[in-house]
């Protein structure tokens, strides 16, 4: 009864501090951080994956905000008056997870200007002095240490009415098998444009990539990626997540699974708020059992990946997209041109 309780004062007072914010003019970012607060201490108390539509319909507010409020609460609730005279849309930018801590702490002493395009092109300065490293999971460090190859992007999807999307297979520079996809040679493989493009598509943007470079990231174009240098394992992957996990194996384990267990871990625990998944469609392994609690779009096809080198390279067989997150309807009507969508049905 007094968690019941707990939690309508909460509500109560949410309603009361949404109210206040409306009334005010300019500076109201310590009633924000109010608000944050209080969606955080409510997140546990609703069954998983309801949290964020009962907030929409609840409060009247978007799914963006209810995200930026927890940012900012999380990120300058001791610390208010740092940012308390900047508007809302630059601290909101501020307390998003892909922004470093450099950055805020420059915006914060003046070297950043406080504004929306400079605090953008400051992070895409920092973002391309970062060298990727060797990756972990790709034993030969010669890759890296090569003239930079000459990148030739996927064909793009062919956009028609009503925002449907036909396939089109990038062109193959050179057709490799399997072997080439889990050999020691190279276990990056970047997807093609157009299924990050209907990711991009669903989910509004992308957050963080957890597994990627800086190669693969002109495609994804996630706001932070981790390469094997900063290893994204031990990263929390907040916010909208593109994973396309690495092929091979790490200490005997499948990357498949050690990534996608990860991203389970993740999205259970509420960091992760919405994500698209890109898997083999190994049915039969134990991995991807889990897999079936959530949207899966098998392909009718085997997509080909590229790799730095312009090689490309298909599993010998399909594929599988999984949406983790509450747009369900708009991820069958987007992702259903690469295949069949299944949702596991509660007997």
């Amino acid at each position: 009864m007094l968690q019941i309780t707990l939690f309508e004062d909460l509500v109560q007072d949410t309603h009361r501090l949404l109210r206040e914010k409306e009334s005010l003019e300019g500076q109201y970012i310590d009633v924000v951080v109010s608000i944050g607060r209080n969606l955080t201490e409510m997140r546990p108390h609703k069954p998983y994956g309801q949290f964020i539509p009962w907030v929409e319909e609840e409060f009247g507010i978007s799914r963006q905000s209810a995200n930026d409020y927890v940012h900012i609460a999380a990120v300058y609730g001791e610390n208010v008056q740092r940012v308390g005279h900047l508007p809302l849309r630059v601290v909101s930018l501020l307390a998003a997870p892909s922004i470093p801590e450099e950055i805020r702490a420059q915006v914060e002493s003046g070297e950043i200007p406080p504004t929306l395009p400079a605090i953008r092109e400051a992070k895409r300065e920092l973002q391309q002095e970062e060298v990727p490293a060797t990756p972990l999971w790709a034993p030969s460090p010669i890759a890296y240490q090569t003239p930079e190859p000459v990148y030739t992007p996927p064909v793009a999807p062919t956009v028609l009415a009503r925002e449907e999307t036909v396939y089109a297979p990038p062109e193959s520079v050179k057709s490799n098998t399997l072997t080439s996809l889990q050999s020691s040679e190279s276990n990056e493989w970047y997807t093609p444009v157009q299924y990050v493009e209907l990711a991009r598509r669903l989910m509004g943007a992308i957050d963080v990539d957890p597994a990627s470079n800086a190669l693969a990231n002109d495609v994804v174009q996630a706001f932070r990626y981790y390469d094997a240098s900063t290893n994204g394992l031990d990263k929390f992957w907040t916010g909208r997540i593109w994973l396309n996990p690495p092929y091979g194996f790490t200490e005997g384990k499948s990357n498949q699974e050690v990534w996608t267990n990860r991203l389970i871990e993740q999205y259970q625990s509420g960091i992760t708020t919405e994500a698209v998944l890109l898997v083999n469609a190994n049915t039969e392994a134990k991995w991807f059992q889990p897999l079936y609690d959530y949207l899966i779009c098998f392909t009718n096809h085997r997509i080909r990946f590229y790799s730095q080198n312009g090689d490309s390279s298909q599993p010998t067989q399909g594929n599988a997209l999984v949406y983790f997150g509450c747009q369900r309807q708009r991820f069958i009507e987007l992702f259903s041109v690469f295949g069949v969508v299944l949702e596991k049905v509660a007997v």
